[in-house]
Formats: structure tokens, sequence, C-alpha cells
């Protein structure tokens, strides 16, 4: 089921329907139904590359539980 650019906002984190990853979306450009998107959390040497993907390519399952999940983990060391 493809998302609706309602349902994606710009620094939700996302899973892609061919990954386990988590992402950030970085833009959205809901004229021509694609998005930016980077994983997350942030690599640490570099950041994240920014790659755009078709908004069909998101799923938004359980990835705001994760997103908490890596928050976390992130504040404590």
């Amino acid at each position: 089921m493809e998302p609706s650019t309602m349902d994606v906002h710009q620094g939700d984190c996302i899973q892609l329907i061919n990954s386990c990853d988590l992402f950030q979306v970085i833009g959205i450009d809901d004229c021509h139904d694609r998005c930016w998107v980077r994983r997350w959390p942030l690599q640490a040497s570099g950041g994240s590359h920014v790659f755009e993907v078709s908004l069909g390519q998101i799923c938004l399952s359980d990835a705001s539980d994760r997103h908490e999940d890596a928050q976390g983990a992130a504040s404590h060391p």
C-alpha cells in the first residue's frame, strides 16, 4: 500500500519495503510522489548519504517504534 503524503512528513523515520533498516525523510516532492531519505541513526563519520525513493517504496508499519528505540540508544552510550 502506497502512503499518501499526508502520512509521510519531513523528519519522519520510515522503512523501505526492501530493507529492514531505518531511514529519515529529508524532503518530499508530492507532485512527483518522490522523497529524499538518509539512513538513521546518522553515521558517526561522514554522516549518512541522502538518496531519492518513490513514495511507493515506503513501509510505515513499525518504523516509529524503531525510531524511538534508536533515539534512546543514541542518547545512552
